[in-house]
């Protein structure tokens, strides 16, 4: 036992050996500067996409009166319709523009440029090694989202993001410390596993556009809105990414299950419901008995 946790140290202390060494040397031209500006563009590019295609959609049924109406139950209605996007931009572009390169390159950037492989040397184990990185990927998120609604955490970073108006844009509209944790999630998995950075490209590509899809308001497979709206309103099921981890740890919840829980019931952390969200009742977050499951809680939890 004793020489495993050495050995561990010890790749572990060459790791960082070589990660500052990556850092402190100077690098020229293109390629080594690819992983860092295709991961960037990427996630910028299809957020965009995604923000640009949905405020379409928003505008013509704002036009039509019918926001409210084609939209999920949420708290936090679209309005006013222009400024309520607006004032979200400046916090979104900054997320974007100098944390996600931020922390790419002081994390991720060296990890990538050393150990990355081609498709054609990773072959077909690609395929099953994607699959087994998106479940860490999913992981690491869940784990970090269930953390931000722990109680300093939700005052301090989180809950900005859960009382803002229900738009795509949201999706990035979070804390810098909350954006951080979802750069790393995202990508330093496949990056300590050497993974093609072109086909880490696409499933990081799917994840931007759905993401700000599930914040849109709106159902359907298209929107994908259905379960992460369920999070919005009740802030205890649907944490992950993927939700196979929401799965596995009690968490997961689809319309047509039953009302969710006020939390997890499957890994306990905190003892009760005030525990973990401050001193706000948890008969609050629960619909009246016989009520549908998408009655709204009375409030946001508790500052």
């Amino acid at each position: 036992m004793l020489d495993s946790v050495t050995a561990a140290t010890g790749c572990v202390a060459q790791m960082l050996q070589q990660h500052y060494a990556w850092l402190s040397t100077p690098h020229f031209g293109f390629e080594p500067f690819r992983i860092l500006v295709v991961n960037w563009a990427v996630q910028f590019v299809f957020s965009w996409l995604a923000f640009s295609l949905y405020v379409v959609w928003d505008y013509r049924n704002y036009k039509a009166r019918l926001l409210e109406s084609k939209k999920l139950p949420s708290r936090h209605p679209l309005d006013p319709f222009w400024w309520s996007q607006l004032r979200m931009v400046p916090l979104v572009l900054y997320n974007q523009v100098v944390v996600w390169p931020l922390v790419s390159l002081v994390l991720i950037w060296p990890q990538w440029a050393l150990n990355e492989k081609t498709a054609g040397e990773w072959g077909w184990k690609a395929f099953p090694a994607l699959i087994i990185l998106m479940l860490i990927s999913d992981q690491m998120w869940y784990w970090s989202h269930r953390f931000m609604h722990t109680p300093y955490a939700w005052k301090h970073w989180h809950k900005m993001h859960h009382v803002a108006e229900q738009t795509a844009i949201s999706a990035t509209y979070v804390h810098p410390v909350e954006y951080a944790m979802f750069t790393v999630a995202m990508n330093l998995p496949y990056a300590l596993a050497g993974f093609p950075m072109w086909i880490h490209s696409i499933p990081l590509a799917w994840g931007m556009f759905t993401g700000s899809g599930a914040h849109s308001g709106y159902s359907g497979a298209f929107a994908n809105g259905d379960k992460h709206n369920a999070h919005h309103l009740y802030h205890n099921v649907n944490f992950g990414l993927l939700m196979i981890a929401d799965a596995i740890f009690g968490t997961h919840w689809q319309p047509g299950d039953p009302q969710p829980r006020v939390w997890s019931e499957a890994v306990k952390i905190w003892n009760d419901f005030p525990a973990v969200h401050g001193s706000e009742d948890a008969s609050a977050f629960l619909p009246a008995p016989g009520g549908p499951t998408n009655d709204l809680p009375a409030k946001e939890h508790a500052s």
